[in-house]
């Protein structure tokens, strides 16, 4: 009760002025402030309730000039007064509410975790929104929710390009590749020249089996962007693995020279190793890819396969066995074959610990 003391002492005003009002005037004036006081009590009621703007007066204020800095575009003052009414009162939540729409305004979908679905409950055509709570979705892997997020940009409006990369992406991850691939080819369609999307592409025919095309793709994004080191790396693997390994060892070179960072050069480049025998050059760099990212089954499955090839079945059993552990698909040949599209000696040797396994049984 004690925070609606001002409110309550406001109703008391209110009532002396209109007994004033009974004894000292006349019936029509007296009707007309009752109304007035009517209105009063119940803006006071509804700034109490909502805004709390009785009880916490100084963050009402701070929220208001928010709105109006945002009315004028000046975002960053706007998110220092929203700053301010939330450390005044942080339950506020049209504060908050209004925070999130500043954030995204300011390409900062980060911070707008905790309000998307309500923002989005206000906004429900907003693209700006769908954007960013597909953003949040793939940061956790939550890609069926990617799709159904994508479906919406599209359905309200075609033309936005990023719906089908999007919804591409989410597919590509759950292994959709069917699905994937038109979705791509209509984003690059619309945005010619996109060195990752045609990388996804790439990896899409990949998976579908189609190296021409797979390898077409990854031409074009080095053609988009001379340096884009997973271009010339996914493209290097697929040199080597069909015959060209002095061609596919150049671009894999290339592709650890100008993405040292990403974990998927390296075990390209691994591959090639391994096709060579060059096995203790395949191991370092399965674990520099391990070091980039510590839950790469690539890496892991590549570094079984090499420790088969080396001689070490033993070992490389108990490292698929493992693997099986974490994922069935690594008992089942097909699946194996379609995910990593290793030929030659990885494909015989891969079929082997398959196979190896699955006698065990």
């Amino acid at each position: 009760m004690s925070n609606f003391r001002p409110f309550t002492l406001l109703m008391i005003l209110a009532a002396v002025l209109m007994g004033y009002s009974l004894v000292a005037g006349s019936g029509g004036n007296t009707f007309g402030l009752i109304l007035v006081l009517i209105g009063l009590g119940i803006g006071g009621y509804i700034l109490q309730s909502r805004f709390h703007a009785m009880t916490k007066p100084a963050a009402y204020i701070n929220y208001l000039h928010a709105r109006n800095y945002l009315e004028q575009r000046k975002l960053q003052l706007a998110l220092e007064h929203l700053d301010k009414a939330l450390a005044l009162n942080p339950s506020l939540r049209p504060a908050q509410v209004l925070r999130s729409a500043v954030l995204l305004q300011m390409g900062r979908p980060g911070g707008v975790v905790n309000n998307i679905d309500e923002l989005m409950k206000q906004n429900p055509r907003d693209i700006s929104l769908y954007k960013a709570r597909i953003a949040l979705n793939i940061s956790q892997e939550k890609y069926g929710s990617v799709v159904m997020d994508a479906n919406q940009m599209i359905n309200i409006d075609p033309s936005v390009p990023e719906g089908y990369l999007f919804r591409a992406y989410a597919r590509h991850r759950l292994e959709q590749y069917e699905l994937a691939l038109p979705d791509y080819k209509q984003f690059v369609s619309r945005v010619p020249g996109h060195a990752p999307a045609l990388v996804s592409l790439g990896e899409v025919y990949f998976h579908l089996g189609d190296i021409e095309n797979a390898q077409q793709a990854y031409t074009q994004a080095i053609a988009s962007i001379s340096n884009f080191g997973p271009a010339y790396s996914n493209r290097g693997f697929l040199l080597a693995a069909y015959g060209d390994v002095s061609g596919g060892m150049a671009d894999a070179q290339k592709g650890v020279e100008y993405s040292p960072k990403e974990p998927g050069v390296y075990y390209n480049r691994g591959c090639i190793y391994a096709i060579l025998g060059e096995y203790e050059n395949a191991f370092a760099d399965f674990q520099k890819a391990l070091e980039i990212k510590l839950d790469y089954s690539h890496a892991v499955a590549a570094t079984a396969i090499t420790h088969y090839l080396a001689g070490s079945r033993e070992q490389a059993q108990t490292i698929w066995k493992q693997l099986i552990l974490q994922e069935e698909g690594f008992a089942d040949w097909e699946w194996v074959r379609e995910r990593f599209g290793w030929t030659g000696d990885l494909k015989d040797a891969a079929q082997n610990l398959v196979g190896m396994d699955s006698s065990t049984h």
